[in-house]
């Protein structure tokens, strides 16, 4: 056999993936058992690009119509959540799922998430937010946050320092009223270009 990434344990729509099975027409395909109790044999090309969801049962289906939310953001950022978690063919797959962090299997439901998120203030000018950018997926340690916010709590945040006081450059953009994407921005273009990076040279 050869190469391929290990999917036992990772869930895909209502699959969760138990061991290997033969090959089909020479694909790596995986033995699946489906939230409905049925047991079903997928390849893993369509586990990770999200064609196969299900067994076939129609259960994934009326679950996705009965909330009417496919074409929304918050379904959008659901299913990214998991997309990034689970999806070893994902870019940044590194950063999350191969860092160890997981969605909680409350949030393998939609209407739990969809709840928790109203509960907790969802607008669509916020974005999730790991509390601990170390840890899971799971109420405890989520937050609806705007951009500033999130940039202050990445493991790569980036900070300057300006007449002995050292911040990230979201908060520098904050106490400044500068706009974050512009300075962001300019930070960038000094990187690339090998320039010396001061506070002088992105603020002014």
């Amino acid at each position: 056999m050869g190469k391929f990434n290990d999917l036992a344990g990772q869930r895909f729509g209502m699959l969760t993936v138990i061991e290997r099975a033969e090959n089909k027409s020479g694909r790596t395909a995986w033995k699946c058992k489906c939230d409905c109790g049925n047991i079903s044999i997928a390849l893993a090309s369509n586990l990770v690009r999200g064609f196969t969801k299900s067994c076939g049962c129609n259960v994934y289906k009326d679950k996705n119509k009965r909330h009417g939310k496919t074409k929304t953001r918050i379904y959008a950022i659901w299913k990214a959540m998991h997309f990034r978690c689970n999806n070893p063919n994902f870019a940044y797959y590194k950063d999350y799922g191969g860092r160890g962090i997981v969605v909680c299997d409350e949030w393998n439901s939609f209407e739990n998430f969809y709840e928790w998120a109203m509960a907790k203030g969802y607008t669509d000018k916020l974005t999730i937010d790991r509390i601990n950018v170390n840890g899971n997926y799971e109420p405890s340690n989520c937050r609806w946050a705007n951009y500033n916010t999130q940039a202050r709590n990445r493991r790569n945040t980036i900070y300057i320092e300006h007449k002995g006081t050292k911040m990230s450059i979201a908060d520098w953009c904050d106490l400044l009223d500068k706009p974050y994407k512009t300075i962001i921005a300019r930070y960038e273009t000094q990187k690339k270009k090998g320039n010396d990076i001061s506070f002088d040279s992105i603020f002014y």
